[in-house]
């Protein structure tokens, strides 16, 4: 006797779930609703703590201290900080002393908070977020970059029912009101290495280095005001894992933090997303749940995996229980709890399970071509799909449909299929990461938007100027062909004038060895500064230009300079 299929999670929703929302979104009425959170608003949390919500994805704070304005996380852009200056300027106009970064994300608009009678500030921040900044700019960027706008709906229309009621911990990644982005990043004045009380502007600030969706974020506390601002307690079930993919965020590390913010007993809690949260037994309370729901999903999935469960069973097997599920922070408007439960498996076990047949996999679309044939063939896959859809199982037709797909992507039934039922999905999950991949996933089946141009696309100009002169040499190893520079050995210098750093790259048949140190025999060398390279790897300009213009002076033929860099797939100084 067949075992029935056991519920859907609670973030899948259901067909009676689903209303329309102000915009025209067709979406899962919870979320809707969790909209109400984002109102554009300047919270005043106590005299001296004003809290900006509404504005971005995530908050700024103005703490009022004694001798002057501190400024802690800064928005996506300089666009987007000008409408914090605008709602904090609307009740001090204070000079600001400082800014402090919770952590790397949201810290593009803090130029905006310069003004022409105060041309300078402190920078606060942990000391790891310039490595973290240019991280996910560097090897991984493309990859990176191309998820994040699978993960935010990037490609999703503003209005409609493909529209996003919320980004969950948000309105919404980029303020619509806004289609110009300057980024506005300014360097640290004074990193943060290890829990440090320092006073600023008169006031004194307690920074505890705390882990939560990256490993540069703080605890930010002010004993005076009995205020916490954290970036470990969001308006959403915490993503233990984002869609976009991310190093392993252990969750009894993030337990751990909460609990350090427990032991301070605070009467306000702040956080880098969503409204800030006031009274001490609410504080109390929400802190619990909060760090309960984490712990009960790793314990629980640690218990399966005991058991001998493997991830696909512990995803459909580990479930929030009802008083944690309903706890008003605990909801899973972001991420979800099935995907989480799979990244605490991988992060403690890796990606094997219990299946011995899942170490010979045959590569994709062989094993979708087998399928398709096993089923009976396209017809009969296309309508049971269809069929499933019908019947309200639309997580099975995505799945039928997407076989044909993977069989063969050009078949217009299966991507017609695969994309209805993929937004059928969306319309009902609470999550917004999830509504965003499947709608974007939907409409490139329709044909409406091809975001695979994003896995050809350099690190941005500014990005490189933000890094050290060698993180973007390095950088190239990932991008370098086999095939092409199977048999080349060949290295090249690189001279950082401005700074006087230097390193190099030596390339031996398919692997390139990053060098701290230029070596005194090199086959190339280039000259030039760090804004000559940023122009370069971002394709504003070529090598022959730059050579000709004397921005790079090169000792070696430009032939064999250009040859080396056509080794790599993306900045090959050709221009473009």
């Amino acid at each position: 006797m067949q075992s029935p299929i056991p519920d859907p999670p609670a973030a899948q929703g259901s067909r009676s779930a689903v209303a329309e929302g102000p915009s025209g979104e067709i979406a899962n009425r919870d979320l809707i609703e969790h909209s109400a959170r984002f109102v554009p608003r300047l919270w005043r949390v106590t005299e001296r703590v004003h809290c900006a919500v509404g504005f971005g994805l995530a908050n700024s704070t103005a703490v009022l201290a004694p001798e002057g304005l501190v400024v802690v996380d800064t928005g996506e852009s300089v666009e987007e900080a000008g409408d914090h200056v605008a709602a904090i300027r609307a009740v001090t106009e204070l000079p600001v002393r400082a800014v402090i970064y919770s952590h790397s994300h949201y810290v593009d608009g803090t130029a905006a908070w310069l003004r022409e009678d105060d041309r300078s500030f402190r920078v606060f921040g942990h000391e790891r977020i310039p490595e973290t900044r240019a991280k996910v700019a560097g090897e991984i960027g493309p990859a990176y970059i191309r998820r994040v706008c699978l993960q935010f709906g990037f490609f999703l229309p503003s209005e409609g029912p493909d529209a996003m009621p919320n980004q969950g911990i948000g309105p919404f990644f980029f303020n619509p009101n806004h289609p110009r982005r300057t980024p506005g990043f300014l360097p640290l004045t004074d990193p943060i290495r290890e829990e440090t009380e320092l006073e600023i502007a008169g006031l004194r600030f307690h920074f505890i280095p705390a882990a939560a969706d990256s490993d540069d974020s703080l605890i930010i506390w002010l004993p005076e005001e009995g205020v916490a601002i954290n970036n470990n307690v969001w308006p959403a079930l915490f993503n233990i894992y984002p869609l976009r993919g991310e190093s392993y965020r252990d969750p009894l590390l993030l337990v751990e933090a909460i609990d350090r913010i427990r032991d301070l007993d605070p009467e306000h809690l702040v956080g880098v997303h969503g409204p800030p949260i006031s009274g001490h037994d609410t504080v109390r309370d929400t802190l619990r749940d909060y760090r309960d729901a984490i712990q009960y999903l790793w314990d629980q999935t640690v218990r399966g995996i005991n058991r001998g469960l493997g991830p696909e069973e512990l995803a459909w097997s580990v479930r929030l229980p009802a008083q944690l599920e309903r706890s008003p922070l605990c909801r899973q408007f972001y991420g979800a709890v099935p995907h989480h439960v799979r990244q605490i498996h991988n992060g403690l076990f890796g990606w094997y399970g219990n299946d011995a047949a899942d170490l010979f996999p045959h590569p994709p679309q062989v094993e979708a071509q087998r399928i398709v044939a096993g089923f009976g063939g396209r017809s009969t896959v296309l309508e049971q799909a269809r069929t499933a859809l019908d019947a309200d199982d639309a997580a099975w037709a995505a799945r039928l449909a997407s076989w044909l797909v993977l069989a063969d992507p050009a078949d217009t039934g299966g991507r017609e299929t695969e994309a209805a039922a993929l937004r059928a999905l969306a319309q009902r999950t609470s999550s917004a990461n999830v509504r965003s991949v499947c709608l974007t996933r939907a409409l490139e089946l329709e044909g409406t938007i091809d975001p695979r141009f994003l896995n050809e696309r350099p690190a941005a100009e500014g990005q490189v100027l933000a890094a050290d002169p060698g993180r973007f040499v390095k950088a190239l190893r990932v991008q370098l062909d086999p095939e092409k520079s199977s048999g080349v050995k060949q290295t090249v210098a690189w001279y950082f004038e401005d700074s006087g750093a230097n390193c190099a790259l030596a390339v031996r048949g398919g692997v390139a060895e990053f060098l701290t140190s230029a070596p005194q025999q090199a086959d190339l060398e280039l000259r030039l500064t760090l804004p000559v390279w940023a122009r370069l790897w971002s394709g504003k300009r070529s090598l022959a230009d730059a050579v000709a213009n004397g921005e790079v002076k090169l000792t070696g033929q430009l032939a064999t300079a250009e040859a080396f860099f056509d080794l790599f797939d993306l900045v090959k100084l050709r221009g473009r």
